[in-house]
C-alpha cells in the first residue's frame, strides 16, 4: 500500500464485458454490432455525467478488453462537447483514470480493480456498474455518507444483484466465486460479508440493466426526468433509444 497519508474516495465505474446476441434483452436485439455499441457508450457517457458531479471523489473507469478504450474516450469527449462551460466535465479526461482489465468473470475484474484502488493508497472505494444511465445524483450521494459511517455498503437490485458496492477496507477473496452480474449476486455476497462477521448497510433500491423490464425501467425513468424539468439526465441514451427502437419513440422523443 501507498506511504504517507492515505488518499479520499476513489469511485470505480466497472464496465461490463461484450455481451453476446443471446445475452442481450430482447428489446436490444434488433441493435446492429455498431448499434449496441453506441448504445453502451451512451450509457458510459450517461453514468460519467452524474458521477462527475460527485465531490471530492477520484474517478477510475475499468474495462475489457483494451479496444474498449476507445469507447470510454469517445463518451468522455462527447461530455465535453456537450458542456463546454463546466469544470467538473472539462476535466474529466485529466481527472479520469481508466485502467484496461483482461475479459474475465465480472467478480474477477471488480476484485482486481479494487486491490488497484487500496493499492494506490485509498481510504474508501465505491464500485459502480458502467451502464447506469438513470442513476441519480442523490443516490451516490447517499452511498459516499453511509460509506463514511459504515465499513461496507450493499446497492441491491430488482432482481437479486447489486448495483454499487463500497467498502473502509480491501477484502482479498471476497468476490471470489461470486456470481457478479446474475440474479444470485447479491444472496451470495451477504453471505459471504455474513461468514466474515463483515456488517454491511444497505442501500436504497435500483435496477441494472440486464433484462426486458430494466430496458422499460429506463425509458420510464427518462420520462419522470422530462416531467420534471430535468433535460440532461440520461440524454445520450435517450438519443440513441429513439432513433433506434421504433416502440419507444415516441414515449422518448
Amino acid at each position: 500500500m501507498a506511504k504517507g497519508k492515505k488518499k479520499n474516495d476513489a469511485l470505480i465505474i466497472s464496465v461490463k464485458n461484450p455481451i453476446s446476441y443471446d445475452d442481450r434483452p430482447p428489446v436490444l436485439r434488433v441493435f446492429s454490432d455498431e448499434q449496441m455499441l453506441e448504445l453502451r457508450t451512451a450509457f458510459v457517457e450517461d453514468t460519467l455525467c452524474t458521477c462527475a458531479q460527485l465531490e471530492g471523489v477520484d474517478l477510475k473507469v475499468s474495462v475489457a478488453p483494451r479496444e474498449r478504450v476507445k469507447m470510454i474516450e469517445r463518451a468522455i469527449n462527447n461530455l465535453v462537447e456537450r458542456f463546454p462551460g463546466l469544470p467538473e466535465i472539462t476535466s474529466l479526461g485529466q481527472r479520469t483514470e481508466i485502467f484496461v482489465q483482461e475479459v474475465a468473470p465480472l467478480g474477477d475484474r471488480i476484485r482486481d480493480a479494487v486491490d488497484h484502488v487500496f493499492a494506490d493508497g485509498y481510504r474508501r472505494t465505491l464500485v459502480l456498474g458502467g451502464y447506469n444511465p438513470t442513476i441519480t445524483g442523490e443516490l451516490l450521494v447517499a452511498a459516499r455518507q453511509e460509506i463514511q459511517q459504515h465499513s461496507f455498503i450493499l446497492g441491491p437490485t430488482i432482481r437479486g444483484s447489486f448495483y454499487l458496492i463500497g467498502m473502509d477496507t480491501n477484502h482479498p477473496g471476497l468476490f471470489d466465486n461470486v456470481p457478479v452480474g446474475t440474479d444470485g449476486a447479491y444472496a451470495a455476497i451477504s453471505e459471504r460479508l455474513r461468514e466474515a462477521n463483515l456488517a454491511w448497510k444497505e442501500l436504497d433500491l435500483w435496477y441494472d440493466i440486464s433484462h426486458q423490464e430494466d430496458v422499460e425501467f429506463i425509458i420510464r425513468d427518462i420520462n419522470q426526468f422530462r416531467l420534471t424539468g430535468d433535460e440532461e439526465s440520461a440524454r445520450a441514451t435517450e438519443n440513441v433509444l429513439a432513433r433506434y427502437l421504433d416502440s419507444g419513440k415516441e414515449e422518448i422523443a
